[in-house]
């Protein structure tokens, strides 16, 4: 019986070591920073000064807050679940718009841009509705990244899957999306109606050809970064996903390619690694 247990647990942990080695470089980022910067808080109380306040921002000149509220977490618990819902959904959109293209949408677009409209909604509440208190709210952590992404994801891509839960629940893909908004926005409990729903609404303007040519960088502007000498830290780190190589998914029900070879779910660029197989699709 020993002997069994340690044989699986050693194959737990070769495939563990196995899905980390594939992510890409803000994939690894989402995964581990925001435990290193939960341990740091520990120890400096850094979480103080990343909060996104209203006050701190206007009056006080903190801009700092507006760019980093996403790295910061009001508790462990919180943090996994946050972790949990957005490693597929942040991997998809890597493995689809390209590194920095992502880093790009994620600062610009689901973060900066939904900060600085939550920090002026809660300054004119504080100001047109004093008894309720909002001047001394305040925001952390990635909620408005999993909404925006889930939205990006689900909604601007075709062939996209359908969602199972618990293994026998059929989640339509178009459908996904309003259940994320749903829950981050009316019942996640400490989540920003205002700031989830500004990254909700954004989502939306991402995957619209018409206003997305405003907010996202283009192909050519990439490929120039790209080859920039101070982000060789980045565009050298192993599985770097290039413009170049990026937009590739291959559904898991795709029928065989003309040339018979099978695609197993390692080769499956859209899905995050270590998820399962679904049978009979």
């Amino acid at each position: 019986m020993s002997t069994n247990n340690s044989n699986a647990t050693s194959v737990f942990m070769d495939h563990v070591k196995q899905v980390l080695t594939t992510l890409p470089p803000v994939t690894k980022f989402a995964l581990f920073f925001p435990t290193f910067m939960y341990i740091l808080d520990a120890f400096t109380s850094v979480f103080s000064y990343l909060y996104l306040e209203s006050d701190k921002v206007l009056y006080y000149f903190q801009i700092q807050r507006i760019f980093l509220y996403p790295i910061a977490s009001k508790s462990l618990l919180e943090m996994i679940i946050i972790t949990f819902w957005l490693l597929p959904e942040i991997y998809k959109a890597e493995k689809r718009m390209g590194t920095l293209r992502l880093i790009w949408t994620l600062a610009s677009l689901l973060t900066i841009i939904p900060g600085i409209i939550y920090c002026i909604a809660i300054y004119l509440l504080s100001v047109y509705s004093p008894d309720f208190g909002f001047g001394i709210a305040k925001y952390v952590g990635m909620t408005g990244w999993v909404v925006g992404l889930v939205i990006i994801n689900y909604l601007k891509q075709e062939g996209e899957p359908d969602r199972m839960i618990a293994g026998s629940i059929r989640i339509p893909n178009k459908v996904w999306p309003v259940i994320v908004l749903v829950f981050f926005v009316f019942l996640a409990p400490g989540a920003s109606f205002i700031l989830n729903l500004s990254a909700a609404l954004l989502g939306f303007v991402y995957i619209d050809e018409k206003f997305s040519k405003y907010f996202t960088l283009s192909e050519e502007t990439v490929n120039k970064l790209e080859e920039k000498d101070w982000l060789k830290w980045l565009t050298k780190s192993s599985n770097f996903v290039s413009i170049d190589s990026s937009g590739i998914y291959l559904p898991i029900n795709n029928p065989p390619s003309d040339n018979h070879h099978t695609i197993t779910p390692n080769n499956n660029a859209g899905s995050f690694p270590g998820t399962g197989v679904r049978l009979g699709s």
